[in-house]
């Protein structure tokens, strides 16, 4: 039995009794430029004995950042604001429908066997470590959200899904407005380094 912290999300934890999966997620989202090297991190404990699938799955943006970011005036992104400001959770990029939006597995880990999703075959994608996802060349499509799943049939409570958003940058882009898309500092801009 164990009294620990399993976050339902990188942001809200909860705590739980009992034999609980934890997974977490690098403290920032990250922002690559086009054709970098991306590792994101999926950290996860269980007390199982036998070593979980992880699943890596990709869903697209439910709004586009950087059209938002870069109409901030719009009529959208003001109702955007309102929202996020009445419920200080909620995400719009990230909370709508997977109907609504693209849903594709990326890669599914079990033991030390790696197999890509069906879109991603011949890329250079690898699960390394526990489930720390690597993309050897984002590309454009890449650009979305993340969702580290870890299955164990001997670990069935706490949270055994997070995610964390990936923004893919062209080179030349103009950075003037960038901070409205992820309030993060610039400088953790991730170029060719994971």
């Amino acid at each position: 039995m164990c009294h620990r912290l399993c976050p339902p999300s990188s942001l809200f934890p909860v705590v739980l009794s009992g034999t609980c999966l934890r997974i977490s997620f690098q403290p920032f989202d990250r922002i690559v430029f086009w054709t970098s090297k991306i590792t994101l991190q999926c950290n996860y404990q269980t007390t199982a004995l036998q070593p979980p699938i992880v699943q890596w799955k990709y869903k697209s943006f439910c709004r586009d950042r950087i059209a938002d970011a870069f109409s901030s005036n719009s009529q959208d992104a003001q109702i955007n604001n309102q929202l996020q400001q009445a419920n200080p959770g909620y995400n719009p990029y990230v909370e709508c429908q997977d109907s609504a939006r693209t849903v594709r597995t990326v890669a599914t880990k079990q033991g030390n066997t790696v197999t890509l999703g069906d879109f991603y075959q011949g890329r250079r994608i690898t699960v390394d470590n526990l489930a720390d996802l690597t993309i050897d060349m984002a590309t454009w499509g890449d650009g979305g959200v993340y969702y580290c799943t870890v299955i164990s049939g001997q670990d069935l409570q706490g949270n055994n899904e997070g995610y964390t958003e990936l923004l893919v940058l062209g080179e030349n882009m103009l950075l003037y407005n960038l901070n409205s898309l992820y309030p993060v500092d610039l400088k953790k801009i991730n170029k060719g380094n994971t």
